[in-house]
């Protein structure tokens, strides 16, 4: 392949359909050649070979076998200039099993004719040839505002994912054989970025894979807790995972959305008619309350004249009552950082198009600076700067697309029911093909196949293994690095496993017996409050669903997360619910413990075998490193998960790594309609400018 290629864009970010000839040619030719009618300038393309079980016999020809040209459909004779590629007796072993009527093509940066032919030739006689095919200019290079445009200097921590780099990565010609359908693939994990895996493999018509999953059950860290063994429509329930999605958010009377997570509701409807509106599965989304005016927002003890907690009301009503315990010098820091961070601009093109806004941020050097790396940059000393920062080392990236764009969001969303629903929606299309109890802890790579090893704890740990062609490990690294693992080529993979920073969240939810937080003159419908009286607790926030309504419900009395949930893991169950009560007694008096049903739940995810941590957190250097090993197949091992986004924590994180890592599979195997397929179906229908 050439290496003009390496630094050219494709249209695969673009989704585009191209249309094949509907008719065959001469039923003369033992071969017929399916070629695109027309293909963009460096685009990946699926050409087809019509009457394929003559291919390999062809093939066979010790002398001979089948090269591949392009050239004038009148050109009756072979010529080396032309050649695509030769097929010889031993790519004949090769197409044994697999798809041997499809291959993959590069089209050229340019040609001399307006349209051309493929043709095959055997020795110097022409089996083949194509209708024509006409090369066009590759329209989304034109656009200076264009998604696609952006990545013509291909970086994996740019917009997304580049698919003509990544071919020319790992193969050295412009026509490669295709893997077939029914190669193996093992999902190791069966959080939302495996079962999206699953789904999209299984969309564009791979059913040869399987889901290993270490605990009982799936969803991973989408985990919605019904108490007192309640049923999901009784409504007695907390999310002791994620939560809630930001949906837009509201500056100077203008709305904006935020397109990131369409990709979670874009799924919704999908399963929803995958499972024709099963009232079991059913994925309905209700709107989620962050906060109200009479939320309270204790801070630093400060109280109203009467003596009372403050509201959202009052803080926003009288400003200073919001006091912090940092000085003033670093009050002005994080104005300063805040005038850079949080402009509307910013923002609005972090909410139209997270990729695009994360390239420009790469550019302006914020990926790879913390917030107090940054405020020492312009001037400040260490320790305002580390005052302002709050000692929080994730990068000013994080600031931008989190704190200060989702978590800016006026409007948000849930899932009717809780967010398991979102993953137990999945079942009708996984149960028989996903294994539970399955502790995998081996991987093992050898001539292109990758073995899994796993202790089955559900049936007298038993030691299995099974050897797969490829395979998505979707496992947070906190946990994969404590397998077992080959020696990747790509030395930064394994440093990215074994060193990826992972945050801790602690959650505990309480039952009462009525909403009594919707009683008297400053009723709470909804929302968090916010509260640092008791260490662990942090924010406490109440159901947004059945507002009004009699009888019992459930709160989540504490959610923390970051070093507080690290230390919390030491505490017993007991003291944390206890912890939890007196919290919510110190904003509501005694009714709280009247009013207490008796059932609670409990979790520290840093506890938890199967997740060893709640979610990636890395620090600007790892963000950086380590993204573009994520978008490298290593020994046909591909890694998906959160962790693997350049956005972290997120559902949509998880699932748009999923999107990613099938992609690339289906490169990898060269099915790139396939790949096309899942790209435009799935990323670009939600993000504008492309």
């Amino acid at each position: 392949m050439s290496t003009s290629l390496k630094a050219l864009s494709i249209l695969l970010y673009t989704g585009a359909t191209l249309a094949f000839p509907a008719s065959p040619l001469s039923s003369s030719n033992l071969l017929q050649i399916v070629a695109p009618s027309a293909v963009p300038a460096l685009s990946l393309n699926n050409i087809h070979i019509d009457s394929h079980h003559h291919l390999p016999q062809y093939l066979s020809d010790r002398e001979h076998g089948v090269t591949f040209t392009i050239s004038p459909c009148s050109q009756s004779s072979f010529s080396e200039e032309e050649v695509l590629r030769s097929f010889s007796k031993e790519d004949a072993i090769n197409f044994i099993g697999r798809d041997t009527s499809k291959l993959l093509w590069i089209s050229p940066a340019s040609h001399h004719l307006n349209d051309f032919c493929i043709n095959a030739y055997h020795g110097s006689q022409v089996i083949a040839r194509s209708d024509p095919v006409f090369l066009t200019e590759n329209e989304s290079r034109k656009r200076s505002d264009s998604v696609v445009a952006q990545m013509e200097d291909f970086d994996s921590l740019g917009t997304w994912f580049d698919g003509v780099n990544y071919v020319n990565e790992h193969f050295d010609s412009q026509l490669i054989d295709v893997q077939s359908k029914e190669s193996a693939v093992g999902i190791v994990g069966a959080g939302m970025s495996g079962l999206m895996t699953a789904l999209l493999l299984d969309s564009v018509g791979m059913h040869n894979w399987e889901i290993i999953e270490s605990s009982d059950r799936i969803g991973g860290r989408l985990y919605t807790q019904y108490l007192n063994n309640t049923q999901p429509d009784e409504y007695q329930y907390q999310e002791m995972g994620a939560m809630r999605f930001p949906v837009s958010w509201v500056r100077d009377g203008e709305t904006v959305e935020i397109n990131d997570h369409k990709l979670v509701f874009q799924l919704g409807d999908y399963l929803n008619k995958l499972n024709d509106n099963a009232e079991e599965w059913k994925v309905g989304f209700i709107p989620w309350v962050q906060s109200m005016k009479n939320n309270f927002r204790d801070s630093n003890g400060v109280r109203l004249t009467d003596g009372s907690i403050p509201r959202v009301s009052d803080i926003n009503a009288n400003p200073s009552l919001s006091k912090t315990r940092i000085s003033d010098k670093a009050k002005e820091a994080s104005v300063f950082i805040s005038n850079i961070t949080d402009n509307t601009e910013l923002l609005e093109l972090t909410a139209e198009n997270v990729f695009k806004a994360h390239k420009m941020q790469i550019d302006l050097g914020y990926d790879d600076v913390s917030e107090a790396g940054l405020l020492q940059k312009y001037g400040y000393d260490l320790i305002t700067a580390q005052e302002a920062q709050g000692f929080d080392f994730t990068s000013v990236w994080d600031m931008i697309y989190d704190s200060n764009n989702y978590f800016g969001a006026t409007t948000w969303k849930t899932i009717d029911r809780g967010l398991s629903q979102l993953p137990n929606a999945f079942h009708p299309l996984v149960d028989d093909k996903v294994s539970f109890k399955k502790r995998v802890d081996t991987i093992k790579t050898d001539d292109g196949k990758v073995t899994l090893e796993w202790t089955d704890e559900g049936n007298g740990y038993k030691r299995e293994n099974k050897t797969f062609d490829y395979t998505v490990v979707s496992s947070p690294f906190s946990v994969v690095r404590q397998w077992d693992l080959p020696v990747f080529e790509d030395p930064i993979i394994s440093h990215a496993i074994d060193t990826l920073t992972y945050n801790s969240a602690c959650k505990t939810a309480l039952q009462f017996k009525k909403r009594f937080w919707e009683e008297g003159d400053k009723p709470i419908y909804g929302g968090c409050d916010d509260t640092d009286k008791y260490y662990g607790v942090s924010r406490s926030c109440y159901p947004p669903y059945n507002l009004g309504s009699d009888g019992p419900a459930v709160v989540l009395s504490s959610y923390v997360s970051g070093d507080p949930a690290t230390r919390l893991a030491s505490w017993s169950e007991d003291r944390y619910v206890q912890q939890a009560m007196e919290s919510l007694a110190y904003l509501h008096g005694d009714q709280v413990y009247e009013q207490y049903a008796g059932n609670s739940a409990y979790r520290c995810w840093i506890k938890d075998e199967n997740y060893a941590g709640s979610w990636a957190s890395p620090t600007q250097d790892q963000h950086t490193m380590f993204i573009p090993s994520y978008h490298k197949t290593h020994d046909n091992v591909i890694f998906v998960g959160e962790h693997t986004s350049i956005t972290h924590a997120w559902t949509f994180s998880a699932l748009e790594s999923a999107v990613r890592g099938s992609v690339q599979l289906l490169l990898h195997m060269g099915l790139v309609d396939e790949a096309k397929q899942i790209n435009s179906q799935w990323m670009g229908r939600w993000i504008k400018n492309v």
